[in-house]
């Protein structure tokens, strides 16, 4: 029988036939064995089982139709004459020796247990019952069935069609795919992803990151989460370079808000693995690889490994050798870092941080490849010693009146938020004011967003702590307009604190308050100590206190 094998002439109907009527006569040999008993009750018990698989196969009105079935049926028969040679071997009392004949009946054992596991998933999958005809919802469901039967039964060959069937379908409809397919299917498409075999291992890792990126949360489920994480991360150390690109966007989608897979990462060795991706000639997968970085870092308890690993100052080195993708990335990862860690700042700082974000910040293309950077920056400037590097900079302090004057609102929040962070000292506003930001962000109190108007009150109020740059601002009288406008109740888009602390510290002159009362401070001072909103009242006693504005106010505000 052993001719059957890979003979693609051979009548299926025939052959199954001869199989049913070979296993009877087969048990009976099995019954005048003189040794190893024990063994070969086994071997009849699973010669039985395969009997009546093989009976419920041939019920089947399609069987002899299906491929897999047409392949299962030689290996069958060929195990079954291999089986009735061994039992007149041990009836005969002829072989060459006990343990050579002990590792043959185990390896009998494991074929019949392996044809039991084929013939039975082909019948609960349902292929063996239907005939293909290319139409309808049911065929599609009886489609998904055969193609993971056949990533478990197949070949090499079948196993890479079956893949490319399963891409293409999940490609043009991933929901029906996951409404047809079982936690166990999902669980063998996983377990390609350590496939020896190169192409297997490519195509199920582009399978399995279709599904990471799917919005199915039964693709979520079925993927178990955690356990796929580790055969990614070995196919990121050791994959091809479709393979590893294909990892990674999965890993990317399994980790974003997900602190399990996360962890898991980290525990399989990711990290470091993400760290040398960073490296990687191959654009998208270093972006993709500082991503995972990125989600890996909102779990706090996983931040020194990243930090141990080395990654700052690859990132660092990513601002400006990195392709625009790579380079965007690094910096929102080195942002995200920088927002709430006073050591980590002074890491990035120390590795050169501030000084990539400059010359990203100059030589960025695009609008949002800037804002991403001076996103970085702003966080970057809460540290104490930023203060120092930045005004030894003056091209950023060029940089940044450029971005005030950009025209463009996202940019100039930020920059006066920098402002706001590195204002404090005397010298680092007498610098900034000289630069030219006073009348930049006056401009903006005139603008119609509120966020706007307030975060330039704030860098105003900061840098109104030094005389110069508010003797300078005092004369814009459109600038000094737009701020006592602020502070009118009916402007309810923007929050009094920094309106009135930039005009606490301008009523620190006469001349500021003479325009602070042009302006028509007073009457919404007046509302707004009624309103008994904080610091309205001090500024409203501190103007009226010089005798020659005294007849402007009721003199109930003076007690």
């Amino acid at each position: 029988m052993d001719t059957y094998e890979g003979d693609v002439g051979f009548d299926p109907q025939k052959l199954l036939k001869t199989a049913l009527d070979s296993i009877p006569q087969v048990v009976a040999e099995t019954l005048s064995t003189k040794v190893f008993s024990t063994k070969w009750q086994a071997i009849r018990t699973k010669l039985e089982e395969l009997g009546t698989t093989l009976a419920t196969v041939a019920d089947c009105p399609h069987w002899a139709e299906n491929s897999l079935m047409k392949e299962l049926l030689p290996r069958v028969v060929s195990s079954l004459d291999e089986i009735r040679d061994l039992a007149r071997s041990c009836t005969a009392l002829n072989f060459s020796g006990k343990l050579l004949m002990q590792s043959d009946l185990d390896v009998v054992v494991s074929k019949l247990n392996l044809h039991l596991r084929d013939s039975d998933l082909l019948l609960k999958s349902g292929v063996l019952g239907a005939e293909f005809d290319g139409a309808g919802d049911g065929e599609e469901v009886l489609l998904v069935k055969d193609v993971f039967a056949r990533l478990q039964i197949g070949n090499t060959e079948q196993k890479d069609k079956a893949l490319s069937a399963l891409i293409k379908l999940l490609e043009q409809d991933g929901q029906s795919v996951m409404s047809a397919a079982k936690e166990k299917d999902i669980g063998y498409l996983v377990h390609l992803l350590d496939s020896n075999v190169a192409v297997l291992r490519e195509q199920s890792t582009v399978a399995v990151s279709i599904l990471a990126r799917s919005d199915s949360c039964k693709a979520c489920s079925l993927l178990g989460e955690g356990s796929v994480v580790a055969p990614l991360v070995r196919v990121l150390e050791s994959g091809s370079s479709l393979a590893k690109e294909k990892a990674a966007e999965a890993l990317h989608a399994l980790t974003v808000d997900n602190s399990e897979n996360s962890w898991a990462v980290c525990a399989n060795g990711g990290v470091s693995d993400l760290v040398n991706v960073c490296h990687s000639a191959d654009t998208e997968l270093r972006a993709t690889g500082v991503r995972i970085l990125s989600n890996l870092w909102a779990v706090e308890e996983i931040r020194i490994e990243i930090i141990g690993e080395g990654a700052i100052p690859v990132l660092v080195s990513l601002l400006n050798s990195g392709a625009p993708p790579v380079q965007e990335s690094a910096a929102r990862c080195i942002d995200l870092m920088a927002s709430d860690d006073e050591k980590v700042r002074q890491i990035i700082e120390s590795k050169g941080g501030f000084e990539s974000l400059f010359r990203l910040l100059e030589r960025a293309e695009s609008l949002q490849a800037r804002e991403i950077a001076l996103r970085a920056i702003h966080n970057l400037s809460t540290s104490p010693s930023a203060e120092r590097i930045v005004m030894d900079s003056p091209k950023f302090l060029k940089l940044l009146v450029q971005t005030l004057d950009s025209g463009y609102s996202a940019l100039q929040n930020l920059a006066a938020a920098v402002i706001c962070n590195l204002s404090g000292s005397n010298e680092t506003n007498r610098v900034l004011g000289k630069a030219g930001c006073i009348p930049l962000l006056a401009r903006m109190l005139d603008g119609k967003a509120g966020s706007s108007q307030e975060i330039a009150a704030r860098a105003l109020s900061s840098l109104f702590l030094l005389r110069s740059n508010r003797k300078e601002f005092i004369k814009d009288e459109v600038g000094v307009s737009c701020l006592v406008g602020l502070l009118n109740p009916e402007n309810e888009t923007v929050a009094k604190k920094f309106p009135l602390l930039a005009v606490e510290a301008l009523s620190n002159s006469d001349s500021g308050k003479i325009k602070i009362v042009h302006a028509g401070g007073c009457q919404h001072l007046e509302k707004l100590a009624e309103m008994e909103v904080v610091g309205a009242k001090k500024i409203l006693n501190k103007i009226a206190g010089n005798s020659k504005l005294l007849k402007i106010f009721s003199g109930k505000w003076l007690n």
